[in-house]
């Protein structure tokens, strides 16, 4: 075993018994599967005959899974639409043993999906023909943001780090990131009573990057909030 891989493991098993906020837009990632069987008479297109349908957690949700995954407590946070897409995601998280406290329901809205079309055969790679997205029209509802805000301030002093993930569908607002930041903040401070022998903790702050560049004010070219 390489020093790199030790070093891997060993990073790997300090998530046992942590406890992560992972916060940003919950996308339902939709996969249709389909074998080519011949030219359309209507277009100069494949058609495909409908093999199979699976759907996975996906933006947030993804992020929120791998922590999982990797042996920590996760908490997610973040906004679904009350529509299929939304029950989907929620009977994920269930089924996985990930809480679903966190995630505000707003009627209205679209919970972001990514519907992938795949075509390949069984005894051929699959490969992704098209993607289709439906995506919410902005930011969450004032309402909406407020319970995510009242959430994040809720679990800050009990967990150890927070990871937001934004593909820029509107979760992370300006006032959900400042409220990170100020987290992170009180985080230095407690590091620094804690050097002194006093007590004190709260979380770190980082983000998971989405399919955006970082947008936020505060935020550094590798994803880190500095605060």
């Amino acid at each position: 075993m390489t020093g790199a891989l030790r070093g891997m493991l060993a990073t790997i098993d300090k998530f046992g018994g942590r406890t992560i906020v992972v916060i940003g837009d919950l996308i339902t990632d939709e996969y249709l599967f389909g074998k080519p069987g011949r030219i359309s008479r209507e277009a100069p297109v494949i058609i495909l005959r409908f093999s199979e349908r699976e759907v996975l957690l996906g933006g947030a949700a993804n992020a929120a899974n791998n922590v999982h995954a990797l042996g920590a407590k996760v908490i997610p946070i973040g906004v679904i639409g009350r529509d299929g897409a939304g029950e989907e995601l929620m009977a994920l998280f269930r089924a996985t043993g990930i809480p679903t406290d966190g995630i505000v329901t707003e009627s209205g809205r679209t919970t972001p999906v990514k519907t992938r079309i795949m075509a390949g055969g069984y005894q051929a790679t699959r490969q992704q023909v098209v993607r289709l997205d439906r995506e919410p029209s902005g930011e969450p509802q004032p309402t909406t943001e407020d319970a995510l805000l009242a959430h994040l301030t809720a679990l800050a002093a009990h967990v150890d780090a927070i990871v937001i993930s934004d593909y820029g569908y509107g979760t992370v607002t300006p006032r959900i990131f400042e409220q990170v930041k100020t987290i992170a903040r009180r985080d230095r401070r407690g590091r620094r009573r804690r050097a002194n022998g006093r007590e004190g903790r709260a979380p770190a702050a980082g983000t998971a990057r989405g399919a955006d560049a970082p947008r936020h004010a505060g935020q550094s070219g590798n994803g880190v909030v500095r605060a």
